[in-house]
């Protein structure tokens, strides 16, 4: 919901949709190691709206090299109440597994297991599920975005997949860190501890949605060789 709102500075409505145009790269990346194909819908109500979303997934699609094979505009977004919806960019994409033995998941699958973020946290609640449900908050700033962040954490991904360096991987999206960390634990049937950064809000640390950000589980034995492999990849 972070990009649909009316009246938000030109640069965070762009920011927020170049954000969206990443984000399914990066889901797919987690259990696949690269993305393919993307078919895009935005539904726009407002032409600066259409304008700067086209302008900020395409920036991201540029970026990260992703095809577009399509794409519809809808100016018409009311529901069966007669109230409109808001316009939503929606994305779909298709990731291409060229060797199924490099396919990570995202069960926490080994007790004992390090649990291990890759990417920086901000205090940063905008735009959250947490900030919106929990606090009833729902004009919030889109969460802070680096396209260069993104792109390097994915190519790092991607090292990690070829590498079978993790026994798992999930990407941190709606919820934060304690819903990604839950929804690892709940399929690998496994509990979890896990400490927010000094300095961080508590509710910033695990429910904020801080962009280009990972969770992986890694052996005792191969976490030195993970970290590694994470500060050659910045």
């Amino acid at each position: 919901h972070d990009a649909h709102l009316p009246g938000r500075p030109v640069q965070e409505r762009r920011r927020a949709h170049r954000r969206r145009g990443t984000q399914l790269p990066r889901w797919a990346r987690c259990p696949s190691p690269r993305q393919a194909k993307e078919l895009d819908e935005v539904a726009a109500h407002w032409f600066d709206h259409r304008d700067h979303g086209i302008e900020g997934m395409g920036e991201a699609c540029r970026k990260f090299d992703t095809p577009v094979t399509g794409g519809n505009v809808s100016f018409y977004n009311q529901s069966t109440n007669g109230q409109a919806v808001y316009p939503t960019p929606t994305i779909g994409m298709v990731g291409i597994i060229d060797q199924p033995e490099y396919r990570m998941s995202i069960p926490f699958t080994g007790a004992g297991d390090a649990i291990v973020l890759l990417g920086s946290t901000r205090n940063d609640l905008g735009s959250s599920q947490y900030i919106a449900k929990i606090k009833g908050v729902s004009h919030s700033p889109c969460p802070t975005f680096d396209l260069e962040e993104e792109y390097a954490l994915h190519m790092l991904l991607e090292t990690l997949s070829k590498e079978q360096a993790v026994a798992s991987a999930h990407d941190i999206s709606e919820g934060g860190l304690f819903v990604a960390c839950l929804e690892s634990a709940m399929a690998g049937g496994k509990g979890f501890d896990i400490c927010t950064e000094k300095g961080l809000r508590l509710d910033a640390g695990l429910f904020g949605e801080s962009q280009s950000r990972v969770v992986v589980s890694v052996s005792q034995g191969s976490l030195d060789r993970l970290m590694k492999l994470a500060a050659l990849a910045g």
